[in-house]
């Protein structure tokens, strides 16, 4: 008789793990984020700002990462990803209202952490000019928010999907959670130098943001069982209107 393997955190509790299988998992999991550090030290150089190929480096470094990650989970345990996928009632009002307050407390945190005038406001100011002119945005609203979709469903399918559902076979579910998030910071920790400033110092935004969405879009996965539904709109919301509509720094598009 096959035992039928998890597909949710609390399937995923009741199921016993070997040394072999917390390794696995744990080197999995590192293997990613070295993979996801080198395509943002790339993706967030100061040569390529304003173009495309920022969110080009980092949509296929995290799209090829989900995808492998589907096609392995396909033909070991498709219930997962039906998990994954399954919304739920609420999903797109839970998700909003989740990211108006991640907005507020992003707004308030840089009032505070990189106020206008400080040295440290050339961290927003460098962060800002990496994403690209505004200007030029505007007439690619489409384009921009297809691109938002893809690039944050493919971070929710790697970090909150596959990466924390490794980790929730061999720990507790919030371990898992708290561990997913700190590999998702430690992945962006690149960003650091390439965003660092003469005056200012080693930027930290990216990977504050990073530890920050984590530990909320991963507390909203857990929440839900396992579900990235929510979780996934709370991201798209929030990045298009710190990246889009409302702006930290300079004219929004």
């Amino acid at each position: 008789m096959t035992t039928a393997l998890p597909a949710t955190d609390r399937d995923a509790a009741r199921a016993p793990a070997s040394a072999v299988t917390r390794r696995s998992a744990v080197v999995q999991a590192l293997v990613i984020a070295a993979l996801v550090a080198v395509a943002a030290r790339v993706a967030f150089s100061p040569e390529f700002a304003g173009k495309v190929i920022p969110s080009t480096v980092m949509g296929i470094a995290n799209a090829g990462i989900s995808l492998v990650a589907i096609a392995y989970l396909w033909r070991t345990n498709p219930r997962v990803l039906r998990t994954w996928f399954r919304p739920g009632f609420g999903d797109v009002a839970l998700g909003i209202l989740f990211a108006v307050v991640m907005f507020g407390v992003t707004d308030l945190g840089q009032h505070v952490f990189a106020p206008a005038g400080s040295p440290r406001e050339a961290w927003i100011v460098r962060l800002y000019l990496v994403i690209g002119d505004p200007a030029l945005l505007r007439g690619k609203l489409g384009g921009v928010f297809v691109a938002l979709v893809a690039i944050c469903l493919s971070e929710e399918i790697v970090w909150r999907g596959y990466v924390r559902d490794r980790l929730s076979r061999v720990y507790s579910p919030t371990t898992a959670t708290l561990g997913a998030a700190g590999l998702y910071a430690l992945a962006h920790t690149t960003t650091l130098w390439a965003l660092a400033d003469p005056v200012a110092g080693g930027n930290p935004l990216v990977v504050l943001a990073a530890l920050f969405g984590g530990l909320i879009w991963g507390g909203m996965t857990q929440r839900a069982g396992g579900r990235l539904v929510p979780a996934l709109i709370a991201h798209v919301a929030f990045d298009w209107a710190v990246l889009v509509m409302f702006r930290l720094w300079g004219p929004s598009v």
